[in-house]
C-alpha cells in the first residue's frame, strides 16, 4: 500500500507501508533527487478535517439561487491539494460545467467574477 501527496511547493511525497530500496534507486537513475522521509511535511495539515458538504442537490440549488442574483459566480474545482480548474458559472452553462466535473473534486464557490 502507498500514498502520494503533492505539496504546495510542487514536491511529490510518496509513502509506503514498508521500505523499498527500488523506490529510491529508480528515481535517482532518472536524475531525480529522492529523499527518504518518515512522513510528509504536510501530514499535520492532512490530519485536520475540512468542513465540507456533499455537492448534492441542495448545494446546486444554492448555486442556482446565487446565479439568479449575480448572473456569474466562480467555481473552483480542486482535484488534488494544489491543482485546480476555475469555471465561470452562468445560468446557461451550469449544467454543462457540472456534468464535466471530476469525481470527488473539492468544489468552492465564490461570488467574485474573476479568479
Amino acid at each position: 500500500m502507498f500514498t502520494v501527496h503533492v505539496g504546495w511547493d510542487q514536491y511529490v511525497y510518496i509513502g509506503g507501508d514498508r521500505l523499498c530500496a527500488d523506490a529510491v534507486a529508480r528515481p535517482r537513475k532518472l536524475g531525480l533527487f529522492p529523499e527518504p522521509m518518515t512522513a510528509s511535511p504536510y501530514a499535520a495539515e492532512l490530519e485536520e478535517p475540512e468542513v465540507t458538504e456533499a455537492a448534492g442537490e441542495d448545494f446546486w440549488a444554492r448555486v442556482r439561487t446565487e446565479l439568479a442574483s449575480r448572473q456569474t459566480v466562480l467555481l473552483e474545482e480542486a482535484t488534488v491539494r494544489n491543482a485546480a480548474r476555475w469555471h465561470r458559472l452562468t445560468p446557461e452553462n451550469l449544467d454543462t460545467v457540472r456534468a464535466g466535473l471530476s469525481p470527488r473534486a473539492l468544489l468552492t464557490v465564490s461570488p467574485r467574477s474573476d479568479p
